[in-house]
């Protein structure tokens, strides 16, 4: 029998207990969010908790290492019949951080260094931004990368940043996640590559900052922005997007999975489905997103697959 165990920091404050806690994160999203439900400190907590006060979770089972699944501050505080506590992970602190500056010509990692000093570790490719303007807030200039290049950004439970092309972070994890063993429920759909429709919406930064674009696929499809650089062709351009189609159209799973709480995994690792009733349907994929639920009704993960990458 698994019993739980967690050391939750807030502040001040260290808890082994809690009502309920959820986590979601994604490479999709720019922040990763933590709410949290404490029994019966409604009154008690509610004016020592402060906005901006470091939360760190740690989560396991007992007799099984913790993780830490979460590392930010507290973002809201709401006294309703138990004290519920959201947090908001380094996202937090860029979006309170202005920044007024222009570059004619930056690498990328020049720059998430100078919007975030603080951030120890940070894992950018080598991309250079020509030119580049920010008025407004770290964080902005963070979605800006995303909408106008592409490039995601979020920080690790760890603390530290990636910011870069999807899927492209170095050193991640890989878990297996056994249908018939470590898994406790699943939506999994299984498609063949016939019966999937994609329209890509290709979109190439040209070195003058400005951009072409063409689509590619099926119309009507469920639609995919892709971002290139440097390609000047538009026919090029559609070459590419049509080599990506092939291989975004791949025969497998769909849906999600939920696990137990161990084994420990997060977004952008690689799930290696393992299925004794249809061994032929194997593979690895892309974890999409994690949720984390946490508390009186147990521990799970929810894991949302994505891209397919091999066949074992």
């Amino acid at each position: 029998m698994f019993v739980l165990n967690c050391k939750i920091l807030i502040g001040k404050y260290e808890f082994h207990y809690v009502e309920s806690l959820e986590i979601e994160t994604s490479w999709k999203q720019l922040s990763t969010i933590a709410k949290i439900r404490m029994p019966g400190l409604r009154n008690l907590l509610y004016t020592d908790i402060k906005f901006g006060d470091q939360v760190e979770i740690w989560l396991s089972y007992t007799g099984y290492d913790m993780h830490c699944e979460f590392k930010g501050y507290v973002s809201s505080v709401a006294p309703k019949r138990n004290l519920e506590i959201e947090c908001e992970d380094g996202m937090y602190l860029l979006k309170r951080r202005p920044v007024k500056k222009s570059w004619r010509s930056i690498m990328l990692l020049d720059l998430v260094k100078e919007l975030c000093p603080e951030v120890e570790q940070i894992n950018c490719p080598s991309i250079e931004l020509k030119p580049f303007y920010i008025n407004s807030s770290a964080a902005k200039a963070l979605q800006d990368l995303k909408d106008d290049y592409g490039l995601v950004a979020y920080f690790r439970p760890n603390g530290s940043l990636y910011v870069g092309m999807p899927y492209m972070e170095p050193g991640l994890g890989k878990v297996k996640l056994h249908l018939q063993k470590n898994v406790c429920e699943n939506d999994l759909t299984f498609k063949s590559k016939e019966d999937v429709r994609i329209l890509i919406k290709a979109v190439s930064i040209l070195p003058n900052n400005t951009s072409i674009a063409v689509n590619a696929g099926d119309d009507g499809g469920e639609e995919h922005t892709l971002h290139f650089y440097g390609i000047t062709n538009k026919e090029e351009l559609k070459n590419q997007a049509n080599a990506k189609l092939d291989s975004m159209k791949f025969e497998g799973y769909r849906g999600q999975i939920k696990s137990f709480g161990i084994p420990y995994y997060e977004h952008s690792w690689t799930g290696s489905i393992i299925d004794d009733v249809y061994p032929e349907r194997n593979g690895d994929f892309i974890i999409d997103s994690v949720k984390v639920e946490f508390g009186l009704n147990g521990f799970r993960r929810i894991a949302e697959l994505g891209r397919k990458i091999t066949i074992v």
